[in-house]
C-alpha cells in the first residue's frame, strides 16, 4: 500500500493517475510539475484535508478527481445535504 507520494512529480507527462486503495492520508505539494494530468483517481484512501486537495486547482487540464470513500468525501457529502 502507498503512503507516500514522493517522486511522482518526475513524471511530467503523466496524463492518468490511479492511487486507489492506499493509505495515502494527505497530498503534498507535488502538482505543479504534472501540468497534463487529466485524471486523478484517489478513491478508497485516508484522505481528509480540504485544503490538499484545493492545490490541485492550478492544473488547468485536470478534469477528474475521483475521491470517494475517503473520510474527506463524508465531509463533503455532509455539506450539500
Amino acid at each position: 500500500k502507498i503512503t507516500n507520494m514522493s517522486g511522482i512529480s518526475q513524471l511530467k507527462n503523466l496524463r492518468t493517475l490511479s492511487l486507489n486503495n492506499n493509505l495515502i492520508e494527505r497530498l503534498p505539494d507535488i502538482w505543479k510539475p504534472l501540468q497534463w494530468l487529466e485524471e486523478l483517481y484517489l478513491r478508497n484512501n485516508r484522505l481528509n484535508c480540504l485544503r490538499d486537495v484545493s492545490r490541485l486547482s492550478g492544473n488547468l487540464n485536470l478534469r477528474q478527481i475521483h475521491l470517494m470513500n475517503n473520510p474527506i468525501s463524508n465531509s463533503l457529502a455532509d455539506s450539500y445535504v
